[in-house]
């Protein structure tokens, strides 16, 4: 039966990414402005911006199914036009995946789009409430390899369907795209969202991915498996971590044990992590400076990211296919690096500003700070901005003496 564009009830243009072509609505691509719940507006939503968000996903399938050894089962819970799902099964070899979107319009285009890139035996397409759908998968005592979800804002409410639908040893990657929540602009509605505390500070990006990981970390401690994070990344409009999950006793007590609270001074830049079993007791704490502390949780307080994780997908990356090759490699690069780092990063311009002195180059703060024994690193989280282990205190002395 021939391909044919007539019967969608809006203009459509076809678009080519990674190795598939995709028939998209063209308001999608003319819109003025793609981000957050405003895109609702559009009949079935793509996001031409979410491309590096789709090459990642790739190349994490890539490494999982290579890890697996054998064929994966992955589910693209809202999949829209299909972009991301399409290309999961167009690019990754060996795997089946499962398309689904609530819209009956956008089912109707995912499955053009499967037609349209000969992906017939290799996708399945369903048109139900994403939980429902994770649901079914759960009851089945978990079945999917690989969950993506990305929806308009918050994914807190798909999490525990999601984690359960996976085998042991599955991975989860979620999307939030409702950074103004999980960054502290409206603090009730993350409350009431990820049920932690936010904060706004000069690294409120990284808050908001601890505070998503430790809601991820505690539904899944609810149902007795706990979580490991192999990526986690903010672009300008969303935040997004990979997990894995294991049911094994050793894994919840691992993850349990990095569920905290973190305290920050909005005076001297000091900031630490503490352990919820410590943390959770400790009221009205005032800092070294006599300033009184802020804080934020419960909050995920272990790394972000696993390196040897991050490392096989950059050589997956050299394989090609990728939509925007160069920002891949970039960040995945600059992810490889800071995994390791300290946690939270500070920001030259609002120290100095504090300290009323003019702004140094990332390099000479670099050479200063290694010329005392104190690390130095890069973050994705904030251009311009690093990690490093020397105390706010000793930071700000060392800018001072110039």
């Amino acid at each position: 039966m021939p391909l044919v564009t007539e019967g969608f009830p809006f203009p459509t243009t076809i678009l080519s990414e990674g190795k598939v072509r995709i028939l998209v609505p063209r308001a999608t691509i003319e819109g003025p402005s793609l981000k957050g719940p405003s895109s609702r507006r559009f009949p079935v939503f793509y996001n031409p911006g979410m491309a590096l968000n789709r090459d990642l996903s790739v190349l994490a399938l890539r490494v999982e199914r290579r890890l697996l050894g054998r064929e994966a089962l992955a589910c693209d819970a809202m999949a829209g036009c299909g972009a991301k799902g399409l290309r999961l099964a167009a690019e990754v070899e060996g795997t089946r995946i499962l398309l689904n979107d609530i819209n009956p319009m956008a089912v109707r285009l995912i499955n053009y789009n499967v037609r349209l890139n000969a992906l017939e035996e290799r996708a399945i397409v369903r048109n139900e409430d994403a939980r429902l759908l994770l649901l079914e998968r759960a009851f089945r005592e978990g079945t999917l390899d690989y969950v993506d979800v990305d929806p308009f804002g918050s994914p807190a409410v798909f999490v525990e369907a999601a984690l359960c639908s996976l085998v042991d040893g599955g991975f989860l990657a979620l999307t939030a795209t409702d950074t103004a929540v999980l960054n502290g602009v409206h603090a009730e509605a993350c409350i009431r969202k990820y049920w932690a505390k936010p904060l706004r500070c000069e690294y409120h990006h990284e808050v908001g991915a601890r505070i998503l990981l430790g809601y991820t970390a505690r539904v899944a401690a609810m149902h007795g498996f706990g979580i490991s994070p192999l990526l986690t990344e903010r672009s300008s409009h969303y935040v997004r971590t990979i997990v894995s999950i294991n049911r094994s006793s050793k894994s919840l007590r691992e993850t349990m044990n990095s569920l905290g609270f973190l305290f920050h001074c909005h005076s001297c830049f000091h900031r630490h992590l503490e352990p919820y079993d410590h943390a959770h007791k400790r009221t009205g704490l005032v800092c070294s400076c006599g300033s009184k502390l802020s804080w934020a949780g419960p909050l995920w307080i272990g790394r972000l990211g696993d390196k040897a994780f991050l490392k096989s997908m950059l050589q997956e990356s050299e394989k090609g296919a990728m939509q925007e090759p160069r920002r891949v490699r970039r960040l995945l690069e600059l992810l490889v690096d800071e995994v390791e780092a300290p946690p939270t990063y500070f920001v030259p311009q609002e120290i100095c500003k504090e300290l009323g002195i003019p702004i140094p180059s990332l390099k000479e703060i670099a050479l200063r700070l290694q010329s005392l024994g104190y690390s130095f690193f890069l973050t994705h989280f904030s251009p311009g901005s690093f990690r490093t282990d020397a105390p706010a205190k000793a930071l700000a002395e060392l800018l001072r003496r110039g």
